[in-house]
């Protein structure tokens, strides 16, 4: 399962109607400037989804072996208007579900295969 993150940006409702996010805890209202201090923390909702070159950076694989990946329904993505989105709690899901494969396949990172002989004739 996939960690829970800790909320970064401030939410703020203004009597005029305004809703916003700000790194800071007090800010003047964008709309009428009003001063606000906020109460609770939230993750906005466009911080949630990658871009595919922000997702693959994550896996640490090229943007072409991720759109591979999600063309064949292999990674959990959206598509928002025409692109493709990945959240990181999908992401972490498809981690955690390459970790359970690979335990049940009986591979484990304690199995070693043996070094390659060395080949003495070629010289470099």
């Amino acid at each position: 399962m996939s960690e829970t993150r800790e909320p970064n940006d401030w939410y703020f409702v203004c009597d005029c109607g305004a809703k916003f996010f700000h790194a800071e805890q007090t800010i003047d209202c964008p709309r009428c400037g009003e001063r606000r201090v906020a109460s609770e923390r939230l993750t906005p909702p466009w911080k949630k989804l990658l871009t595919v070159k922000e997702a693959a950076s994550v896996l640490s694989i090229s943007p072409s072996s991720l759109y591979d990946m999600a063309s064949k329904g292999e990674i959990t993505h959206r598509r928002v208007r025409g692109s493709l989105r990945f959240a990181l709690e999908d992401i972490d899901d498809y981690l955690q579900a390459c970790k359970r494969e690979k335990r049940e396949a009986g591979q484990d990172r304690s199995i070693r295969r043996p070094p390659r002989p060395r080949l003495k004739h070629i010289r470099l």
